[in-house]
């Protein structure tokens, strides 16, 4: 699958109370094949851009976030994917880091990644 030249400027403002996952629970995120793919499914997810999970062959080019309410929530996250190919990621805002999160991603390709540069680590490998 290729994503190519996207701009999304998010809503953000996300509850904490409904949206907050630490990295290392990420598997609580609920998996619900039958719904697939209504987005509305899992409610608030701990992101508020890309969540990217069980997919293989995802390639993103040129591919502009943002978000408008403050957002403490990670931009984008990556969660058993393989082969994940990402050039030209621009995040404008972030509030939390990491920015990028890998977990259990294999034969990845991250160039040209932009955030803000208050940033000091934009992505961790889980």
């Amino acid at each position: 699958m290729v994503l190519n030249n996207i701009e999304i400027s998010y809503e953000g403002g996300a509850s904490k109370k409904k949206a907050y996952f630490a990295s290392d629970s990420l598997g609580n995120v609920p998996e619900n094949i039958k719904e697939y793919p209504e987005f509305s499914m899992f409610g608030e997810l701990p992101v508020w851009g890309f969540y990217v999970r069980h997919a293989q062959g995802i390639t993103m080019k040129n591919i502009k976030l943002s978000y408008r309410k403050s957002d403490f929530r990670t931009a984008c996250i990556f969660d058993d994917v393989h082969q994940l190919n990402v050039t030209g990621l621009e995040v404008s805002k972030a509030e939390s880091t990491p920015v990028i999160l890998l977990k259990k991603v294999t034969g990845e390709s991250l160039q040209q990644i932009h955030t803000p540069k208050n940033i000091k680590k934009p992505v961790s490998v889980l």
